[in-house]
């Protein structure tokens, strides 16, 4: 999902032999709606097989926090803005991480990238 995660956020499109399924970055019309991200932060966690434990969850929560606020100090640096930096989530881990970013960031600019493989059903 890294390899995917990183086509789609420095181009903003899936590699040209791909399927169309994976992250979803589309916008109204079915074209993707950006030509790739200036700044990104991608992190894989969902093939580490992390232990069921909250302390475990929290410790990973909170790196990634710093991650991202340091990327966006980065961005802000590097292009002389202190304007807001508008994020999009690409995530793959435990739920309990999600929630728990969700719950952080929740005044955050931050937009989660949908990914096929993780469609509910509908009924």
């Amino acid at each position: 999902m890294v390899t995917e995660a990183l086509q789609v956020v420095t181009t903003g499109r899936h590699a040209p032999d791909s399927p169309r399924v994976g992250y979803q970055l589309m916008g109204s019309g079915g074209e993707p709606d950006v030509d790739g991200f200036g700044a990104y932060l991608v992190i894989e966690i969902g093939a580490l097989g992390l232990p069921d434990d909250p302390k475990v969850f929290v410790a990973v929560t909170m790196h990634i926090n710093r991650a991202w606020r340091a990327a966006r100090q980065e961005w802000a640096t590097r292009t002389g803005t202190a304007a807001p930096v508008e994020g999009r989530l690409f995530f793959h881990g435990p739920l309990p991480i999600a929630m728990a970013l969700g719950w952080v960031w929740s005044r955050e600019p931050i937009d989660i990238v949908h990914h096929s493989a993780f469609e509910l059903p509908l009924r």
